[in-house]
């Protein structure tokens, strides 16, 4: 008996910790059978892939036409691949040369539909100047400007993958050298009575159904250069359709609720080219009881 008492302190003890070193242990399991689950969730059942080897080959020869290149800024142009692939080759070419480039695969998207599904260079270059992406981000100086911008493509001759140089050509970007006219936008902003201001690769387009071509867009341009979709804190607010001396007119509304402030454009329907504005303070809204 007197065994007994004094050893049961112990035993209560010892039974104490067991019990927790158990609780642990099914918290332990537990957590573990949850990440699994969680990783059998989001798993792949076809994930992408391509050839290691092949891609090499194609880094390399690209990295080694940069290098003697003189180019301070290149856009790497693919072919018959995945855009995320070529981005990446371009950035390890970026890496090997220390030349900077236009391409990137980062999760995050720069504003002004930076052309990641695009891959003509020159267009993609055009964006830089088009959009003006300084606004919104920190953009690395560049000394020399446009003239030392390069497009950098690939070629197969015979069993070899050749990498090829060529300088940027704004003419070759230039929307207006392809008479400005698209078959539809990625995405219509307004629409109003029958006119509709459509959006492409970072540019304003306009839709005139009773127009030449009713079911083309036409890029809407000020001196010669397109109109950004992205313009801050000012949205299309609206269009209608007008006649000036035989003329036809669209006039659209660009806005900024915040300012209280919008200008009134006046757009030549068969050219989409700007004409003029007007401009106006926005009157605040009474209360009606």
């Amino acid at each position: 008996m007197v065994i007994v008492l004094y050893g049961a302190p112990a035993i209560a003890l010892a039974s104490t910790y067991w019990h927790f070193t158990q609780r642990h242990a099914l918290e332990a399991w537990g957590a573990l059978l949850a990440m699994i689950g969680g990783f059998t969730c989001i798993w792949s059942l076809d994930p992408p892939s391509f050839s290691l080897g092949e891609w090499r080959i194609e880094q390399q020869a690209l990295s080694k036409a940069l290098a003697g290149s003189g180019c301070d800024l290149f856009w790497y142009e693919w072919r018959e691949q995945a855009p995320w692939r070529a981005q990446v080759l371009a950035m390890h070419a970026q890496l090997e040369t220390g030349i900077p480039t236009a391409n990137g695969y980062s999760g995050h998207f720069p504003k002004e539909d930076w052309p990641f599904m695009r891959p003509q260079g020159d267009k993609a270059l055009r964006w830089i100047t088009a959009t003006k992406p300084d606004r919104f981000h920190n953009i690395k100086a560049n000394k020399h400007g446009e003239a030392n911008w390069c497009v950098a493509s690939q070629s197969q001759e015979k069993a070899d993958i050749v990498a090829n140089i060529r300088r940027y050509d704004p003419a070759k970007a230039s929307l207006l050298n392809q008479s400005g006219w698209i078959d539809s936008p990625e995405s219509v902003i307004f629409k109003s009575e029958g006119i509709a201001i459509g959006k492409k690769e970072g540019m304003l387009y306009l839709n005139n159904p009773k127009g030449k071509w009713p079911k083309k867009w036409v890029l809407i341009t000020r001196n010669g250069n397109g109109i950004a979709a992205d313009r801050g804190d000012y949205h299309i607010a609206n269009a209608r359709p007008r006649l000036d001396k035989e003329t036809p007119i669209v006039l659209i509304t660009d806005r900024n609720d915040r300012e209280k402030i919008q200008y009134i454009w006046r757009i030549n329907a068969k050219t989409g080219a700007f004409i003029d504005q007007s401009s106006g303070t926005l009157q605040a809204k009474k209360n009606s009881k």
